[in-house]
């Protein structure tokens, strides 16, 4: 669904050695500022009238980095309500990109250049029943581990064709155009043409939403991925897992981080609501109030969608190409990683260098109890092993020894 844009994208690095941070040269940046990409624009401002021009299109590389403002409304959620610091959405507040020249620019040499990031979150929980002094039970929920992977060095470079595209909407699809809800193209209705109007392109999108006269409006790119088999991920991690003989409550789930760019006008309703002040109106309820508000009055586009490919098909065959390698390659590569950040009681995300997994993959497997002397820790895990068998037995449930991770 939607109308392809002629785009020419024609180009691939890993390193580091700490588990708990990002390396230096990963292979993919963070998306850049508006900030960081003003030298790009600027060498191009004596050539504004390009805008006009159907056959611009930028060539140049994203900057390497930026400076993201802190999130503040993460978009998906942890099992139990807590939220994690991914988040789906990344806001930007320019006056410059009131400018409908400045705006297609940004989006084609920073936003559609760079791909988002897939993740895979594998999180094991279990529950603990607790007395306390006046025994009194009371259940406390207990993570076990909380492992978030990227998944964005199996995409390609934006310079290397035919793994990503981009499109714009059609007239009769139902999108946001400049309202608070989706409509289609005036004229239009589902599977019917009235009008012979042509379908507007980026560079028409871009300057309808910045010559609209409302104040509080936002232009959405969205970023999806596609072509990755989830279901076959799911269940070979899960397998995995439970090789270990988990016994706790496992989600498996695929958030992409960096999917939605939102670029709101600069106006202090808008500057408001992306900050610390929001914060202020739940706490007195005044959202019940201005959330109606805000919802009617504030006026969306999300006409322009890039796509990024794990795998194309291959024409006259039920087989895949893969933009780097397949579903089941990736497992055995990560394989006795994974189990190690399972076992080790991981939480946040991982570094994925080839010389970290490498390093990983090299290690004897992880001991649950850890005091120094071996003799000590065989001691402590019989002993856990043996207690926590004993309170499932009580319970009528069968548990082998080496089981771990079930609710007490």
């Amino acid at each position: 669904m939607g109308k392809p844009l002629a785009a020419k994208r024609t180009g691939d690095n890993t390193d580091a050695l700490s588990l708990h941070t990002t390396p230096d040269d990963y292979d993919y940046d963070a998306l850049p500022s508006y900030t960081d990409s003003e030298t790009a624009a600027a060498s191009r401002s004596a050539e504004r009238t390009l805008l006009n021009h159907p056959t611009f299109i930028s060539h140049n590389q994203p900057q390497d980095e930026y400076n993201q403002a802190p999130v503040t409304r993460p978009s998906w959620v942890r099992v139990g309500g807590s939220t994690t610091k991914l988040a789906e959405v990344s806001t930007r507040i320019d006056e410059r990109l009131t400018d409908p020249y400045n705006l297609y620019a940004y989006i084609m040499d920073c936003v559609r250049m760079i791909p988002p990031k897939p993740m895979i979150r594998l999180m094991g929980h279990h529950n603990e029943t607790r007395r306390d002094h006046n025994d009194k039970k009371s259940t406390e929920r207990v993570v076990d581990f909380d492992v978030n992977i990227s998944l964005q060095s199996m995409l390609r470079e934006a310079l290397v064709k035919d793994w990503w595209n981009e499109m714009v909407v059609h007239n009769d699809d139902k999108a946001y155009r400049g309202s608070f809800r989706k409509t289609r193209a005036v004229g239009h209705t589902q599977g019917i043409q009235l009008s012979d109007e042509p379908i507007p392109d980026l560079k028409e999108w871009c300057e309808r939403y910045c010559a609209s006269p409302s104040k509080l409006k936002v232009f959405r790119v969205t970023r999806m991925v596609q072509g990755l088999d989830n279901a076959l991920l799911e269940s070979m991690i899960v397998g995995m897992i439970r090789e270990t003989e988990y016994r706790g409550r496992l989600e498996i789930t695929f958030p992409v981080e960096g999917k939605y760019v939102d670029v709101y006008t600069p106006h202090w309703v808008n500057k408001w609501r992306n900050s610390w002040v929001r914060f202020l109106f739940y706490f007195t309820m005044l959202w019940i109030l201005t959330w109606p508000i805000l919802f009617f009055t504030t006026k969306w586009y999300a006409v322009y969608n890039v796509v990024w490919n794990f795998s194309i098909p291959v024409e006259s065959s039920d087989n895949r190409q893969y933009a780097t390698m397949s579903e089941q390659k990736w497992f055995e590569v990560h394989k006795k990683y994974l189990k190690h950040l399972v076992l080790d009681r991981f939480q946040g995300e991982v570094d994925m260098s080839p010389s970290v997994i490498n390093e990983f993959n090299s290690r004897p497997p992880p001991v649950r109890a850890t005091s120094g002397n071996v003799n000590v820790d065989s001691a402590i895990n019989l002993v856990s092993a043996g207690a926590n068998m004993w309170n499932q037995f009580s319970r009528g449930h069968q548990v082998s020894v080496g089981a771990w991770g079930y609710d007490t």
